[in-house]
Order: C-alpha cells, then structure tokens, then sequence
C-alpha cells in the first residue's frame, strides 16, 4: 500500500499516532523507492502551495504552513534525513536515521527549530532481524514509550506490549493470520487503571490479497473514542485502490461512497464522494507534470473544479 512519507518519518508521529506507529514499528528499513518513485534518488524537496486562476493560468500563491521538506537518501534509497520548513522556509524540525552494518533502522533523533534534540527512538533486533524492544525518549533523554514485540518463527509479529515510562503496561496488541500470512485480526486491550478496554480490528481479502472488507468493533466504554466502522474496498488490477464503501454498523447501509481513478503511472487523477442516496458530495481532481523517470515534479489540485493547491517536487538522483 503507497504511503505519504513526510509526516510518517517525523518522531512528532511515532508518539502521537499509534496506527501509524504499529504500522512502522516492525519495519527495520525505510526504502522511499518502495513507495512507487523511481530512478536512484538522492534528495527530494516538496513544497505546496495554495492556488489561483490568473487570466486562465492556474499560477501558485502563497506557500502552505508545514507542507514543505526535504528527505535525502543514502544510495540504497533509504531515508537518512528528513527536514520540515515553514512557509517562510525556515526549519522546523529535522529528523536523521541510522542503519547498522545490515541496513536496519537502528535509531532516530528529531531536532527543533533551534537545532536542539527534541526526541529519540531506538531500536533492538533479535537474530534474525526483527525489531523486539524500542524505546522513544523524550528531549531530556528520560524514556517517553518502550515497545516490545514477540514474533512467530516466520518472523511475522503476533505481539505488540506498549509500556509508559514507570514501566506499567498500557496497550497491548495480538495479530492473528490467515494461511496466506494476511493479517485478520487484531485485538487491542487498552489499560483503564484497573479496567481493561477491548477494540478489535478485523480484515478480509480478496483474491489478489487486497483488504476487501476492514472492520472496527469496540466495547461500550465510553473511554475509547471509536465509531463502530465497517468499510468495503475495491481494486483495479494494478492493485490502486478505486472504491472505498463506508457502512452503516446496524443497518449495513452504505453512508457514503469514494470513487477513485488513475492514470497509467498508477497516480491518483479523480476521487468523488457521494452520499447515501448517491448524490455528489465533493469532488477532487489533479493534473501532474513527469520527469524523464516519470516521477510527477507538479501536481495541481482540484476541489469541485476550483483549483485549490500546487505542489512542487524537485529530484536530485545521483546518477546525473
């Protein structure tokens, strides 16, 4: 599945975004070229920009807050360093990462504004590379989280035991599997002092291993605050992702409805939302420009035919 890389490889998501950070914990490398870009990368700089129609030209206007960085590469197109900038191009925060002699995530620190460190994780492997403890600190090195992950002896995660920093456990996570090695469930216990809270995720696939059907069922705790969700999925035959269903959890309703296209360099192109009557709630378009290695460099942005945003990538590869 593509991701947006920006915001993921920032250590301001690992500790505030829990599915994103159970979706990175047991990845041990960060391979930007595994996202669908090509050519041998060296650095990438994205900028955004609000748009307006000047005489017919959609033109940019003024830069959007926190929707500009940099992320450079080491030569095996993992991320070795990610720089946030404001609108007035100043830096924000930066983020370096470390790979040990097997190309393994090993440990990553985030600085401010000031340059100072602002966070910390680091990471331990067992034998056969899996990512069993990590552990985020805080800017004055005093331990924020620790994880600790169990796997199976494919080396597939099964277990996942979030700790705060007085060493109580405060999460726990079980994944369970399908024969094809899909993920169908999983089944969070969320500590509540001396009560525990069940939210359970469960999936389906279809024929192609695509997640088909995603499920989201809780207990009545009014302490977890997550709507009971059951949403449908359908793929083109690249795998790209062109019909997401929201249903109703009582009445198995559809609530509303995205439709979404691309073009042939699997490019998100249309995407209409529509109501449970099948009325058009909003729609989104966009337009790209290539480089030689067909990856988009400007991509203007469309809501209901008004132009909206402009973004801007600039490639250094390093064989030019």
């Amino acid at each position: 599945m593509k991701k947006y890389l920006y915001y993921y490889f920032t250590l301001f998501i690992l500790l505030t975004n829990q599915s994103a950070h159970s979706q990175l914990l047991t990845q041990n490398k960060f391979n930007f070229l595994s996202n669908g870009y090509k050519g041998k990368i060296k650095q990438i700089k994205h900028e955004k920009y609000l748009a307006k129609d000047k005489f017919g030209e959609i033109i940019k206007d003024q830069k959007c807050q926190d929707e500009s960085f940099i992320i450079r590469l080491n030569y095996g197109g993992f991320i070795i360093e990610n720089i946030l900038h404001s609108a007035d191009s100043s830096v924000l925060s930066k983020t370096t990462f470390k790979y040990n002699d097997l190309g393994n995530f090993f440990e990553a620190n985030t600085f401010n504004d000031d340059g100072v460190l602002s966070g910390k994780i680091i990471n331990k492997f067992d034998s056969y590379a899996n990512i069993i403890e990590q552990s985020v600190y805080k800017s004055d090195g005093s331990l924020f989280l620790k994880y600790l992950c169990k796997y199976d002896n494919k080396g597939t995660i099964i277990e996942m035991n979030e700790f705060n920093s007085n060493g109580n456990l405060e999460t726990k996570s079980t994944y369970n599997y399908n024969q094809s090695g899909n993920l169908i469930e999983e089944i969070k216990e969320i500590k509540d002092n001396n009560e525990v809270k069940i939210c359970r995720y469960t999936y389906k696939y279809d024929l192609n291993g695509n997640i088909a059907e995603e499920r989201i069922i809780f207990d009545d705790s009014p302490q977890i605050k997550v709507v009971p969700t059951i949403r449908l999925y359908k793929y083109d035959i690249r795998g790209n992702k062109i019909e997401v269903s929201h249903i109703d959890f009582k009445t198995s309703d559809i609530i509303h409805k995205k439709i979404s296209k691309y073009d042939d360099k699997n490019n998100l192109i249309e995407e209409s939302t529509y109501d449970r009557k099948g009325s058009l709630i909003d729609s989104y378009s966009y337009i790209y420009n290539y480089d030689s290695y067909d990856n988009w460099v400007k991509k203007i942005e469309f809501k209901n035919n008004i132009p909206k945003f402009i973004t801007f990538q600039v490639f250094e590869y390093f064989n030019k």
